[in-house]
């Protein structure tokens, strides 16, 4: 609004001027219809709003990438056949890269974690459901970052108060937009069935943690986008946090076996968001015998109109659906489809991306939730069998349902088996009176929200402060002493800055085929589009470069460098051969200033004030648009010699 509210005055002011027969203080510019190109350049003639070609030919550019990288993965990964450890040792590698991706390495989680019971009334283990409690309950995850969500018990068969083993430990991952009370106790009207209540009942001890949701805050953006901007900066996401706390609660779960249940297996279940989760953090961590992903997997080749805080830097190059769930081979891997979440952020009426290139008021990233259809979901899954030497579907490791509403109690059946509890027959699901769930006091189950996003917030400001002592250590074996010593060690920084922070198509750029006509011209200026080619295409439509080039056509060229001499002692003896005292910096209009007018420009460029701006020691210090006493310079570049 006050970029609109100045060119508003600007405007309104240059009309007064035009009609007061006075020329304006800024130069006027006019547009030029015809002309010639510049020298070396064809004529350009394409026409139509050029910059929206470029985001076109660009968007057609990714879409060709990212479908030519799906070839291309198998080159990354040696998958040996030959046994369950061999192929688990022989996938290790692209787990650890998958980790390095998801920005895992980064931060270290609490050795020692426990589950504590988190704001209950009265005995934690009070009843809620016949035969099971609910309670809330809190881990430290990493930093001062902490998991929050409820555990359920079957009250007879906790090894802690009652006889009898628990047969297995459960995660069940919700939807963002999901509550974990609202995942316990569904309801009529909710995407997923009651399966942690009959996980409960089952006799296994389930948590289920709470996300970070999609609501929009007052920045206009999702909670999890807010978050997941400062992260992705500094080599994390919204997702990497998420793991990090799933994590943090195996090992919290784990930690709290008896002695004679060390080996008590831990399956992961999730639906939406939660099935994302749920299959990178089997694909990542080992000691997840049974994942079942529900509603999220498919081709992951439109990630892209996803939510932002799925963005994860190079994963489409090595990294699709069927590729992370084959980490998980030979532990047992089940995927349901048939039922995605329904969500949107920024669409429009035909419920597709808003790309329109006026502002609509939301800040975000126009978003969608994938919603593969049945054929594109068994076409992935096909995949993943063919990727785990099992084509023709027979192993008992890996198995998919198509199912509406998600989760049935057939694959609730399907995974307790995995798990060694029952047969996997349908299990009965629970049933409840309505009244009796209202009677529940949801809010007594709910969780502060905002506390879960100020924790966050902390450690990514806290990641900030550190950023710099960060940088001085990955910076510590470049070799300043010399310039032939730096441009020996300077190489690997180069080339991790140009792959893993820019990134790189590893294509060869095409031949510039300049183009330019002439566009505006002002009293002393003229201004060119200009477009170059960037990349060939085969279709004969490649990515370009567009933008306009302004060359001064008369006045004074403000440019000037100096050289300042200095002593042993860092004293300056003279400044371009001439002694101090009688030295006079200028441009090459005459105009002059001397070090003792105004401020102590030379001995100041430890500390040079002006017009109330400092610069800090440097070899080179460049003063843009510097009004001086008796001149103004556009750019003055003093260089500092420090023989």
């Amino acid at each position: 609004m006050k970029v609109l509210a100045m060119l508003s005055a600007l405007l309104s002011a240059t009309i007064w001027l035009t009609a007061q027969n006075e020329a304006p203080l800024w130069p006027i510019l006019t547009q030029v219809k015809g002309g010639e190109p510049l020298p070396g350049t064809k004529s350009l003639t394409r026409e139509g709003d050029i910059s929206r070609q470029l985001v076109d030919a660009n968007e057609r550019f990714l879409d060709k990438q990212i479908a030519a990288a799906a070839e291309k993965r198998s080159a990354f990964w040696n998958r040996n056949h030959s046994s369950p450890e061999a192929y688990a040792k022989s996938v290790e590698p692209n787990r650890q890269r998958l980790i390095e991706m998801l920005g895992l390495h980064r931060d270290e989680r609490t050795e020692e974690v426990t589950l504590k019971w988190s704001g209950s009334v009265g005995d934690p283990h009070t009843p809620v459901i016949p035969g099971a409690s609910v309670v809330k309950v809190r881990w430290r995850a990493f930093g001062g970052v902490h998991g929050r969500g409820l555990l359920l018990e079957h009250l007879h068969l906790q090894s802690t108060h009652g006889p009898g083993p628990i047969p297995a430990d459960i995660i069940a991952i919700p939807d963002a937009d999901q509550a974990p009370i609202n995942l316990t106790f569904p309801g009529d009207n909710n995407e997923t069935s009651s399966f942690v209540l009959d996980l409960a009942l089952a006799k296994c001890r389930v948590v289920v943690p709470a996300l970070i949701s999609r609501e929009e805050n007052r920045w206009t953006l999702t909670n999890r986008e807010w978050l997941h901007r400062s992260a992705f900066m500094q080599g994390r996401t919204m997702t990497t946090y998420e793991l990090q706390k799933i994590f943090a609660l195996v090992d919290a779960l784990i930690a709290s076996r008896p002695d004679d249940e060390k080996d008590r297996p831990i399956g992961i279940i999730g639906h939406g968001e939660g099935g994302w989760l749920a299959m990178l953090a089997a694909a990542v961590d080992p000691r997840i015998d049974v994942c079942l992903s529900s509603g999220s997997f498919g081709p992951r080749e439109d990630l892209w109109q996803g939510p932002v805080e799925r963005n994860i830097f190079g994963l489409l190059t090595e990294f699709g659906d069927a590729e992370i769930a084959s980490l998980i081979h030979p532990r047992v891997f089940q995927a349901v489809g048939g039922r995605e979440p329904d969500w949107s952020y920024r669409t429009n009426e035909q419920g597709k991306l808003d790309l329109a290139l006026k502002y609509t008021g939301k800040k975000g990233k126009p978003s969608i939730y994938p919603e593969p259809t049945n054929a594109l979901f068994k076409a992935e899954f096909d995949r993943f069998q063919n990727l785990i030497g099992n084509p023709d579907g027979s192993s008992s490791t890996a198995t998919y349902q198509t199912s509406a509403p998600a989760i049935t109690a057939q694959d609730i059946g399907k995974f307790l088996q995995a798990l060694g509890v029952g047969e996997g027959k349908p299990i009965e699901p629970f049933s409840a009176h309505s009244s009796e769930l209202a009677n529940l006091q949801a809010e007594r189950f709910s969780f502060d929200e905002a506390e879960q996003i100020a924790e966050i917030e902390r450690h990514n400001q806290l990641l900030l402060v550190e950023a710099a002592q960060v940088r001085t250590e990955y910076f510590k074996d470049l070799k300043t002493d010399s310039l032939e010593n730096f441009e020996n060690t300077i190489e690997p920084y180069r080339e991790k800055f140009r792959t893993e922070v820019i990134g790189d198509f590893e294509l060869p750029f095409a031949s510039l085929n300049a183009h330019s006509r002439p566009y505006e011209e002002g009293p002393k200026t003229i201004s060119y589009e200009v477009t170059l080619n960037v990349f060939d295409d085969d279709s004969g439509d490649p990515v370009i470069a567009y933008g306009v080039d302004t060359l001064n056509i008369g006045g004074t060229n403000y440019n000037s460098t100096v050289q300042i001499r200095r002593d042993s002692e860092g004293n300056i003896n003279d400044i371009d051969g001439t002694p101090l005292n009688d030295v006079i910096i200028g441009d090459n209009t005459n105009n002059y200033i001397r070090p003792d007018a105004g401020t102590d420009f030379i001995d100041g460029i430890a500390n040079v004030a002006v017009e109330d701006q400092y610069w800090t020691p440097r070899d080179y210090l460049r003063f843009e648009g510097v009004n001086f006493e008796r001149a103004e310079f556009n750019a003055v570049q003093v260089v500092v010699n420090a023989d």
